[in-house]
């Protein structure tokens, strides 16, 4: 991808993505999983973690509530568990989106449920962004490194922890490392 970009080929090196992307590849029956478990919903969130407050796991279900309660094709698929889960399940029915939110539990194979959502959440209090990629991987997408890479432009501007009405009007696409680090003026071709 460097090299296509106008990299000098010589000063690019490989090195092996420490998430194994087999494991996260969709495979077959994805859409009869993705069906049983999510019916006919369109738009399918997922959130992979420890139900504690340094998650971030209740600033996420008001956002969601913010954003996607009124849409009844909209899923958001909670895997793990923690001491918050009881209270958690409470303000998803003060929201209004318990019909919207599937708790299921912890699970060794995080990927079956990966592969089933169009995307991941990441509302941690104290955790990286950086970090919490290589974890929620989307191996098809074809930007690479580290959030830290990324200018401050609209499109990769961070919410303050706790702010869920700031949370919610930021976009959350972050531009690929290349076109940021060109215009940082950082690398040299």
């Amino acid at each position: 991808m460097l090299v296509e970009s106008g990299f000098d080929a010589s000063k690019v090196a490989l090195i092996a993505n420490a998430v194994d992307i087999e494991r996260f590849r969709a495979s077959g029956g994805r859409d009869e999983r993705r069906r049983a478990l999510c019916g006919e919903r369109r738009l399918v969130g997922i959130y992979v973690g420890r139900l504690e407050w340094e998650k971030g796991v209740e600033l996420m279900l008001r956002g969601w509530a913010r954003v996607l309660q009124s849409r009844d094709d909209a899923l958001l698929l909670v895997v793990g568990n923690g001491s918050l889960q009881p209270s958690l399940e409470r303000l998803c029915e003060l929201l209004g989106i318990s019909d919207q939110v599937k708790f299921l539990g912890p699970t060794k194979q995080p990927e079956t449920f990966l592969q089933l959502a169009d995307f991941g959440l990441l509302a941690s209090l104290h955790e990286g962004l950086s970090n919490r990629c290589s974890n929620t991987c989307r191996p098809a997408c074809r930007c690479s490194g580290r959030g830290s890479a990324a200018t401050r432009t609209s499109s990769s501007r961070a919410a303050p922890a706790g702010s869920s009405r700031r949370a919610t009007k930021t976009r959350t696409s972050m531009p690929c490392v290349v076109p940021a680090m060109r215009r940082r003026r950082r690398w040299r071709r």
